[in-house]
């Protein structure tokens, strides 16, 4: 799939999270929520992730 402008890519950041998922199953209002957070790669959401070329 295509994607139109890599820059807003490029200038991402990300943190690793470990969370548990909750699956509304209603035909009329999907929704996947996150329920709990059981662990964060950086521990403060600071980001420290980057995607690079």
């Amino acid at each position: 799939m295509p994607f139109g402008d890599i820059g807003v890519v490029e200038a991402a950041s990300y943190d690793g999270v470990t969370v548990g998922l909750r699956v509304n199953e209603s035909i009329h209002a999907p929704l996947l929520c996150v329920a709990n957070v059981f662990d964060l790669a950086s521990d403060d959401l600071s980001l420290p992730g980057n995607v690079n070329e």
